[in-house]
């Protein structure tokens, strides 16, 4: 076998793994406050592990997870999993990609167009950012007194790096289709 496939095959099942722990991560999280809490007994982690942001502080008003009613949980789990389906999305591109390097086809139509995909997905990610954040603010603060709900809304140098990094890939996209385009046109003259 020769060695891209071997590299392709391992990210490929890596990946796949990816696949299912990204979600019960997410559930983990929501559930227990950590994404690791439904692995270790009472949902105790040990406090070597690195732990997640559990207090959201908007303005002068601040949100502590474990002081979230069930209803605001189940809003905000609903609210990040749609920023948890653009990563499984992006995680599926990029397992077809590894499919198709398992194959040894690494300059086809196809690879560009999961690219291309790949490429839409990050930038169209960063402009849906503001969005989520509103909604998300708006979720995990719905349950606060009037006048300690909040919407924020703000932008910041990764979501530009992000949306940037999305743009060269899908020029990166249009170049190989171009370079394709070229190379049949060279395998056509004698």
């Amino acid at each position: 076998m020769h060695k891209i496939q071997k590299v392709s095959r391992i990210f490929r099942y890596l990946l796949l793994v990816l696949c299912f722990l990204l979600p019960l991560l997410e559930v983990s999280f929501w559930a227990t406050g950590h994404g690791l809490g439904l692995f270790f007994p009472g949902g105790q982690v040990p406090s070597f592990l690195p732990h997640p942001q559990t207090v959201w502080q908007y303005g002068n008003i601040s949100v502590d997870f474990f002081k979230m009613p069930l209803s605001v949980r189940l809003l905000g789990f609903f609210v990040s999993s749609l920023v948890l389906a653009v990563k499984l999305l992006f995680v599926y591109f990029l397992i077809g990609l590894f499919r198709l390097y398992e194959k040894l086809i690494v300059f086809s139509e196809k690879n560009t167009c999961y690219f291309k995909k790949m490429g839409f997905l990050l930038l169209f990610s960063q402009l849906l950012s503001p969005f989520y954040e509103a909604l998300f603010s708006l979720a995990i603060t719905s349950a606060n007194a009037k006048g300690q709900r909040m919407i924020s809304i703000s932008i910041d140098e990764m979501n530009f790096f992000y949306a940037g990094l999305g743009f060269l890939i899908i020029l990166f996209s249009w170049i190989m289709s171009e370079g394709q385009k070229l190379q049949e046109e060279q395998k056509l003259i004698i």
